[in-house]
């Protein structure tokens, strides 16, 4: 930002049709390019050529302005962006704003494996209480949870804590129960759901970039028809004006040659 604030300092000061201008035009072309590609900004331009650059309503760059920005982690892990230092609107678009979503989107996901976890262990842990062992003692928790996924564990250390008999004595009758825990508390649906919701995010967000290189190499090719060089249109032009050129020569010539007629009659 402070180096298009110089650019356009000097476009101010440059003469119009100048090479020197001309360089100055295609820098803040690049540096807008840059820009606009990491965040949603608004641009506008006077009539030097001067670039303002504005975001969420707010001027970031122009003449006599260059703001800073920088991104700070939040306490869980998402992101905050910072303008001069203070919190400011989270971008929507560009590199940035694929960061932010990438993260809250992160955020979530850790959210709901969290919770699943929780749920795993309370599952497991009701169901392996409900049996015995093969010494008739009552089972023990199977596993034990934090807060987060990550600190998911296994309880027992023996084999022999596992309560796999019934209460009625019957041999692996609670083994065979376990499949009461798939219906406890809809946890593989859960699941199921949370792995479906990633994958449709991810081919969603496919489709979006798709769609959005698309947009971009239209409004990069308008752009050149208004204000950049287009080889192909500059070629055709090119030989568009040799043609006139080669047609007023011959036009040329015939009145030479005319006019030597008509000198000749003497």
């Amino acid at each position: 930002l402070s180096a298009l604030q110089d650019i356009n300092k000097s476009l101010g000061i440059a003469a119009n049709n100048s090479a020197s201008k001309a360089q100055l035009l295609d820098n803040r072309d690049a540096l807008l390019k840059d820009i606009s590609s990491k965040l949603n900004v608004s641009i506008s331009f006077s009539n030097s050529g001067a670039a303002t650059v504005t975001y969420d309503g707010q001027t970031i760059a122009n003449s006599t302005t260059a703001a800073t920005f920088s991104v700070t982690q939040n306490a869980d892990r998402t992101m905050s962006l910072m303008l001069n230092g203070t919190a400011t609107a989270t971008p929507t678009n560009g590199t940035l704003g694929g960061d932010f979503l990438g993260s809250a989107t992160a955020r979530e996901r850790l959210d709901s494996l969290d919770a699943l976890a929780v749920q795993l262990t309370a599952d497991l842990n009701a169901w392996h209480q409900q049996g015995y062992t093969d010494s008739g003692a009552t089972g023990i928790g199977l596993l034990s949870v934090g807060t987060t996924a990550s600190s998911l564990s296994v309880s027992i250390t023996s084999i022999a804590d596992i309560a796999v008999a019934s209460s009625d004595g019957t041999i692996n009758g609670n083994l065979v129960n376990i499949g009461n825990v798939r219906d406890a508390s809809d946890i593989e649906s859960r699941w199921t759901q949370l792995v479906t919701t990633q994958g449709n995010l991810v081919s969603t967000i496919s489709d979006k970039k798709t769609l959005a290189e698309n947009r971009d190499e239209i409004a990069r090719n308008a752009r050149e028809e208004v204000s950049g060089v287009n080889l192909d249109v500059e070629a055709a032009d090119l030989l568009r004006v040799q043609q006139a050129y080669q047609a007023s020569a011959r036009v040329v010539q015939a009145a030479k040659d005319i006019i030597d007629s008509i000198l000749n009659l003497n």
